[in-house]
């Protein structure tokens, strides 16, 4: 058994028993590296399980919710000029947009960005951007 101390960016050991992993022999079995997301389970993984886990790649085992870098910003734009609406979603992927006006999904405005070529009375009102994951929504 060893104990661990993390300190800013470095990892040491403070007991002197070392830590095994895997087959112990001449020259190998013990591992003097850094280990990011270590996982103890108090029983086997279903194949299914590791599969996730292993799928998950640098996503890890501990996605992040949606949450925006940067919401959309009020505009003021003249009749008949074109308007982009722009937002920063952040979170693990895979991320679905979505766009609203006045509460109301916008058809086919699915990216993190939002053009209208030619603004019209009708398109006044509030936008907003969902970002959704399997975690949870973010507006």
């Amino acid at each position: 058994m060893a104990t661990w101390f993390a300190s800013d960016s470095s990892v040491r050991r403070i007991q002197t028993r070392p830590t095994s992993l895997g087959e112990e022999g001449f020259g190998y079995g013990y591992y003097a590296g850094l280990l990011d997301e270590v996982g103890i389970y108090n029983r086997p993984l279903a194949p299914q399980e590791i599969r996730d886990i292993y799928l998950a790649g640098v996503n890890g085992k501990c996605p992040l919710a949606p949450y925006f870098f940067r919401q959309p910003a009020d505009l003021a734009v003249w009749p008949d000029k074109p308007a982009s609406l722009f937002a920063l979603p952040a979170g693990s992927p895979p991320m679905a947009l979505q766009w609203f006006h006045d509460g109301t999904p916008i058809n086919g405005a699915t990216q993190h960005f939002y053009n209208i070529s030619s603004v019209q009375s009708s398109d006044t009102g509030a936008y907003s951007l969902q970002a959704s994951n399997f975690r949870r929504l973010s507006h």
